[in-house]
């Protein structure tokens, strides 16, 4: 499902700039086709159905959170007026350089600029605990309430970001037994979306380090492991990089917006020290999984500061996932003595 929908929102970004008649103009001065308008909508409605009713069934209060958010986000395109900066001139440099003969419209940005915020802010929830996912509102907030955040994701490095956050999200169910279809099309997909990632921000290329270090060997894992490492050698030998236009970020404003989430963190690594020594002992998987991606993306922050939505999108993560494992060690729960989570 995950990958139709990543489909369907690039063909949309690969519209014919010739628009039908019958249009209308919006405040950012693109051109909207009403056919083109219709047909997105009904696909955002669809997506935002199906995750809901997804939702309903991983967590108390899922799913009415998750309406809250996808809420907050209309709102917050209705009253914004910044544009996706330089995305249509990078997808155009992008396309050329694969000799496609294609030329994104404005219109089609504008719809894939909104399509990958929603998978965005879908995607915390997924990187929540599978038993609770309503924690994922508690990631969401602690990101997107920070301005320099949504700064970011008003530039090509919404791609970045968005696929970041669906690979945190695809790792977050590796843990999980599954059919062996399931498993290799769970492969695939996180391969795919590490490499977007790696396309934007080459630390990436830690993220399949990190995963073989801390999740059990699996056929699946040398899977994407494979897979992945193919892909960041077609983007290195094409020149496959999506460069955004990075935004400066000075050093006391990324502190000061990352101290909400490093205080929550500090406080659980020093109030429930004992807990987490037991949690990281006998557990593998999502949790050391971003507490290693957590440590080597702030050091990388320490010589490049504008992986900064990146490292706050971690350490929330990653405090959230603690919260919970913490709390179900602390009720003696069966998840927590198995390590599963």
């Amino acid at each position: 499902m995950l990958a139709l929908i990543i489909v369907t929102a690039v063909l949309l970004s690969l519209n014919s700039v010739n628009v039908p008649k019958g249009v209308a103009v919006s405040d950012a001065n693109v051109t909207f086709s009403h056919t083109n308008l219709i047909l997105f909508g009904g696909i955002y409605l669809i997506t935002v159905a199906v995750f809901t009713y997804h939702l309903g069934r991983r967590g108390e209060y899922a799913d009415v959170l998750y309406i809250m958010v996808v809420s907050l986000l209309v709102l917050w395109a209705l009253n914004s007026q910044s544009e996706p900066a330089g995305l249509q001139e990078e997808l155009s440099n992008l396309i050329g350089r694969l000799n496609l003969h294609l030329k994104p419209s404005p219109e089609g940005v504008f719809y894939l600029y909104v399509y990958a915020s929603l998978l965005l802010a879908t995607s915390t929830f997924y990187i929540a605990p599978r038993h609770s996912r309503e924690l994922g509102f508690l990631i969401f907030g602690m990101t997107f309430s920070m301005p320099l955040f949504r700064e970011f994701i008003t530039s090509t490095e919404l791609v970045g970001i968005a696929a970041f956050s669906i690979t945190l999200a695809l790792s977050s169910s590796f843990f999980s037994y599954s059919s062996p279809l399931r498993a290799g099309l769970e492969g695939i997909l996180l391969a795919i979306s590490t490499v977007i990632v790696f396309s934007v921000r080459p630390i990436a290329v830690l993220i399949p380090v990190a995963l073989i270090l801390t999740f059990p060997r699996k056929k699946r894992n040398l899977l994407y492991l494979a897979l992945a490492l193919a892909g960041f050698l077609v983007v290195q030998k094409n020149d496959l990089w999506l460069r955004p236009n990075f935004v400066a970020v000075p050093l006391e404003d990324a502190i000061i917006q990352l101290l909400l989430p490093t205080l929550l963190f500090i406080y659980l690594t020093i109030g429930k020290s004992r807990a987490i020594r037991t949690v990281l002992r006998n557990t593998r998987g999502p949790t050391p999984f971003l507490i290693f991606l957590t440590v080597a993306y702030a050091v990388g922050f320490v010589y490049d500061r504008t992986i900064f939505p990146y490292l706050l999108l971690l350490i929330s993560s990653v405090s959230t996932r603690i919260i919970y494992q913490v709390r179900n060690l602390e009720k003696g729960t069966a998840g927590a003595r198995a390590g599963i989570y």
